[in-house]
C-alpha cells in the first residue's frame, strides 16, 4: 500500500489518555486497518523527515488516534493543538520497530537468547528495540543488549518474572 497523505492534530494528554495524541481522521484509519480489528502498525513520517514507528488505533467510540511521546514531539517539531501533514503507511517491518544492529549480532552468537527473544509477546520485543535503540552511542547499545539478553536468557528480564 502507497502512503498516505493527511492532515492530524496533535491533542494534549488531558484530552484523550495519558499520552499526547494525534487524532486521525476515521476514513483514513479505516484505509489502513484491517477490517474486524482495532489497530494497525503504521510508519508515520513528518514534515522535517523524522518517522515514528507507532500504533494507529480504533477505540469503542470510533475515535482513531495514534500515541506520541513528547520526545516524539520534540524531534517531530510539532506542538499541542497543532494541524500537522504527515505521510502514513503500513508498518511491514518483522517486529514494528527498527532492529538495532547491535542486537542482532548478540543474538547472532547467543542461539538461546534469540530463541528466548522469538518467544517473548510483540509488545515486549518492540519495548526492548525501543529501549536499544535509544541509546545515543554505539558503546551504550551494545551494552545495554549484552545487558537485555542476559537478562532473556536467565528469565530476569521484568516482564519475566511471575506475578
Amino acid at each position: 500500500m502507497n502512503p498516505i497523505e493527511t492532515s492530524i492534530t496533535i491533542l494534549p494528554a488531558e484530552k484523550k489518555g495519558w499520552y499526547p495524541t494525534a487524532e486521525v481522521d476515521p476514513t483514513i484509519a479505516d484505509r489502513l486497518i484491517p477490517e474486524r480489528r482495532n489497530k494497525q502498525r503504521v510508519i508515520v513520517t513528518f514534515p522535517n523527515g523524522q518517522h515514528f514507528h507507532r500504533a494507529l488505533q480504533r477505540s469503542k467510540d470510533g475515535f482513531c488516534h495514534i500515541i506520541f511521546g513528547k520526545s516524539t514531539m520534540k524531534e517531530a517539531s510539532v506542538e499541542f493543538g497543532q494541524e500537522v501533514m504527515v505521510k502514513l503507511e503500513e508498518d511491514t517491518s518483522e517486529f514494528g520497530m527498527p532492529f538495532p544492529e547491535e542486537l542482532q549480532e548478540v543474538l547472532k552468537q547467543e542461539p538461546e537468547g534469540n530463541a528466548k527473544f522469538l518467544a517473548l509477546n510483540p509488545g515486549t520485543r518492540r519495548s526492548i528495540l525501543y529501549y536499544i535503540n535509544s541509546a545515543k552511542t554505539v558503546d551504550t547499545r551494545i551494552k545495554r543488549a549484552l545487558d537485555i539478553v542476559h537478562k532473556i536468557k536467565t528469565n530476569t528480564l521484568y516482564s519475566q518474572r511471575t506475578k
